[in-house]
């Protein structure tokens, strides 16, 4: 049975290219966020502008860390995500490298920001 590996991100770093249409040289991404825990850098996301630039699959062979590829639109979901919820995880599958996840704890519904 496969173990799900998870840890708490307690930080992040966000990278966003600036520049004309050939931005995407040498990098095929548009922006990058690191994800952080108390030990160090934990998993980095790639944001593509293009589907056709992200690979099918993708992960570091000496540590296994999975490279997470999305579209630029879902840059937005993801921050806020790390903005706004507590506490938030990044987590794998120890027998499918390819994938990882974000996730957050379960949380009661209709919870939500007060309307002002």
């Amino acid at each position: 049975m496969a173990a799900t590996m998870s840890r708490s991100i307690t930080s992040y770093t966000v990278t966003y290219y600036g520049g004309g249409k050939r931005i995407t040289r040498p990098y095929p991404y548009r922006a990058i966020i690191g994800l952080w825990d108390g030990q160090g850098l934990i998993a980095a996301l790639y944001f593509h502008d293009q589907t056709s630039t992200m690979p099918d699959a993708d992960y570091l062979p000496d540590t296994g860390q999975p490279m997470s590829h999305y579209r630029i639109e879902d840059m937005p979901r993801i921050l806020d995500l790390l903005r706004n919820e507590s506490p938030v995880y990044y987590q794998q599958l120890s027998n499918w490298p390819e994938m990882a996840w974000i996730r957050t704890n379960l949380e009661p519904v209709g919870e939500g920001e007060a309307a002002a």
